[in-house]
């Protein structure tokens, strides 16, 4: 499972907007400067002592960024989120999170984490088992860490964690794996011996979106980042993504984010 440190620093921050914008999961940890983050087409600042967290399968853009912008970026892939998060419930954030992605960081939260991050840019170069399960439990630790302060900021009651959080959870790390294979909301249903019925309920409840909402969201996400690759034809894409043909590729994308793809790439090539 993926899980990677970037420091953008005044020197190379001039790679912020293609490092932040390709972040799969995770957050941004900002210590000076500020920078533009757009969510699905929503502009958020994050600027000093404040931090981003990704929300899940969504559209980032990155805005102006300042010449003083210096952050951390911690980059990891659902998986491990999923994984790390099975002690609490999760799956009540992520409309939160959607709506306000940043949060300010207090002086005991901002210690902590600077605690927990010069440990982990220590890197132990070890074979021991030991030392590879202390890094695994510390990195578990930072995750909670900034779980723990994004909900200080946005006063989340603790909850436990219920049969409906479960359902979302393994819906989100399934969607990861194969939204490219399986459009339909049946599929991912029967992967969980629900009925349709009562599994599109559950996600809208728990998420405020329907499952078919997240599905679509998915493959435009996948279909995107392909897509910025231009080293890949859209016939390329369109075999990737498991769709019958350029064609209809190209009505479905229109049909659900309202331009081309050939639209879409002329509007983002540098």
């Amino acid at each position: 499972m993926k899980w990677q440190m970037i420091s953008i620093a005044r020197d190379n921050n001039r790679e912020a907007p293609s490092i932040l914008s390709c972040v799969e999961a995770g957050c941004v940890l900002c210590s000076s400067g500020f920078v533009e983050i757009m969510v699905n087409g929503k502009t958020f600042m994050l600027d000093e002592s404040k931090m981003f967290i990704y929300p899940p399968y969504a559209e980032i853009a990155v805005g102006i960024v300042s010449p003083e912008l210096e952050c951390i970026v911690l980059d990891v892939d659902h998986q491990f989120l999923l994984n790390t998060l099975k002690a609490v419930s999760w799956s009540d954030r992520l409309q939160l999170i959607s709506d306000c992605p940043i949060a300010p960081l207090s002086e005991f939260r901002i210690e902590r984490i600077n605690l927990m991050l010069s440990l982990l840019k220590h890197d132990k170069n070890s074979e021991n088992r030991l030392d590879a399960l202390s890094d695994e439990c510390l990195k578990q630790t930072f995750t909670y860490e900034v779980l723990s302060a994004f909900t200080e900021q946005i006063k989340i009651p603790a909850e436990t964690k219920t049969s409906k959080d479960f359902i979302v959870m393994a819906f989100q790390a399934m969607l990861k794996r194969e939204c490219t294979n399986h459009r339909s909301v049946a599929y991912y249903a029967a992967a969980m011996n629900l009925t349709p019925r009562y599994f599109t309920t559950v996600i809208r409840e728990m998420t405020g979106n329907a499952a078919s909402y997240w599905i679509t969201k998915s493959v435009i996400v996948e279909a995107q980042h392909l897509m910025l690759d231009y080293s890949l034809s859209l016939k390329e894409i369109t075999f990737r993504l498991n769709f019958s043909s350029q064609t209809f590729f190209s009505r479905w994308y229109r049909q659900y984010s309202g331009e081309t793809p050939t639209q879409f790439r002329k509007r983002n090539k540098i």
